[in-house]
């Protein structure tokens, strides 16, 4: 790893964990220990406690603690341990006037010492983004993954650092179950490699038993489900949308509603270009409003009215019209309107 490095990124607990393995591969390096021997002792102690045998850690703020401090601190040479490792989060708050000194140390490191930068703060001034992708500098990208190939790329690798081989079965299982929540990912191969290390290749009947509860789903998961007519995967979907999302039932009514209102406004309204679907529904993504304009069509003026019915009730019942359980009511809701997606799909 070179004598700097960047880390980017959108989602704090990703950015963290690649900082924390940064930081075990750069004082773990020369050392019998592994960053994967010593990774379990991170949340149980503070990285600076673990890392207090291995190297000089000096950690600051930018845009709290002056440059000219962080500045001092990368250029000091180690001194009470091989290694000195100095970290600066939130560069993006520095401006470009203070970013001269940070670019030069960039350009010219001192031997023994690492200095590592984290995103966050805003967007980098432009000389420091110049340096930062100059070739002597480990970039590290923490962005949260998105696409299928994207989440299987990235677990991928994840599965590579710790020396994990799973199959496909077990790995597409894996991503399912942990939704969007993906930071539950290393816990879960923490507690395979805790419990299977002998076993040459991670199955589904290895991984069912560490995987937990599962995690949050975006809000297109559930509209699909609903669309597909498939009544056990909606309420699935909105299961871990409640309980690991958190989401309120106000809030999921609000999704569901601007779903069916969006195919409701494209009924009738002569929208026979993706174009045109998104000019009336005001939206930039062809993507979405192609989907939309495509389930409107198979839907129907009779159908799309009653969802917003069913809508326009389920929100009086929340509100308090009927003595039901919040939950209970969005229940009956999402399998109403899975039924009429079902009635809805044409069928050969």
């Amino acid at each position: 790893m070179n004598n700097v490095v960047y880390i980017k990124g959108d989602d704090e607990y990703l950015v963290q964990s690649e900082l924390h393995r940064a930081l075990l591969e750069i004082a773990l390096d020369g050392h019998e220990e592994s960053p994967s021997q010593v990774v379990s002792a991170i949340g149980q102690a503070r990285i600076s406690e673990v890392l207090a045998d291995y190297c000089e850690l000096e950690q600051f703020v930018c845009g709290k603690d002056e440059i000219g401090a962080i500045v001092s601190a990368g250029s000091t040479p180690a001194f009470l341990a091989p290694k000195r490792i100095v970290v600066a989060t939130q560069v993006g708050a520095l401006s470009s006037s203070q970013t001269g000194p940070l670019v030069d140390l960039i350009g010219d490191p001192v031997e023994s010492t690492y200095l590592v930068l984290v995103s966050g703060g805003g967007r980098l001034a432009p000389a420091l983004e110049r340096a930062v992708k100059t070739p002597g500098v480990t970039q590290i990208d923490a962005s949260s993954p998105t696409g299928a190939k994207g989440r299987q790329a990235w677990l991928d690798g994840r599965l590579a650092r710790r020396s994990i081989k799973m199959d496909a079965d077990a790995k597409q299982l894996l991503l399912d179950h942990v939704g969007d929540d993906v930071e539950r990912v290393d816990g879960i191969l923490s507690a395979i490699v805790a419990s299977q290390s002998n076993k040459a290749k991670i199955d589904l009947a290895t991984l069912v038993p560490v995987l937990g509860n599962a995690g949050d789903v975006p809000p297109w998961d559930l509209t699909d489900a609903i669309d597909s007519g498939d009544t056990r995967r909606s309420l699935n979907m909105l299961t871990r949308m409640t309980c690991a999302g958190g989401r309120s039932p106000g809030a999921i009514l609000g999704i569901i509603h601007r779903h069916f209102r969006d195919m409701f406004l494209l009924d009738g309204a002569n929208a026979n270009t993706d174009a045109r679907a998104c000019e009336i529904l005001g939206i930039s993504s062809t993507f979405r409003a192609s989907k939309l304009r495509r389930r409107s069509d198979k839907l129907g003026t009779e159908k799309l009215a009653r969802a917003m019915v069913l809508l326009h009730e389920a929100d009086l019942d929340v509100k308090g019209r009927r003595d039901w359980p919040e939950n209970l009511t969005l229940e009956v809701l999402v399998a109403r309107l899975s039924r009429l997606g079902a009635q809805g799909v044409q069928r050969r």
